[in-house]
């Protein structure tokens, strides 16, 4: 129990800076994302070690969907708009999805032949 609130804190503890310094900087950044960026630099650097908030970030994407039923259900209320221009909506879903992926794709691509280009030199 001690272990998954120690893991709540941190994760929570970076979101909040992160949500502070999206008040300070200029760009229109997210505080989750600064957060989320700051707790990979951390987890990079040694500062905070990976089992101090694994279990408590598996919880926490185990459980993710539950987190997006509110909205969801919300969409029942803009019914009238999704009736109206489908076509667009499903153009406006289908285009960033592809793009992502692609993206996703390429880079995983790109890292995984570097990485296989490295193993083979080293050996």
């Amino acid at each position: 129990m001690k272990t998954y609130i120690r893991g709540f804190f941190i994760i929570c503890v970076f979101w909040g800076i992160g949500e502070l310094l999206n008040t300070v900087i200029p760009y229109s950044i997210p505080g989750s994302v600064l957060g989320i960026v700051l707790l990979w630099f951390a987890l990079h650097m040694g500062l905070v070690r990976l089992h101090w908030i694994e279990r408590v970030a598996d919880f926490m994407l185990k459980h993710m969907a539950l987190l997006f039923i509110p909205a969801i259900v919300n969409v029942i209320n803009f019914y009238d708009v999704f009736a109206q221009s489908p076509f667009v909506i499903a153009i406006s879903l289908v285009v960033p999805l592809l793009a992502v992926q692609i993206v996703t794709a390429s880079i995983a691509h790109f890292l995984g032949f570097r990485s296989d280009q490295r193993g083979r030199r080293t050996s």
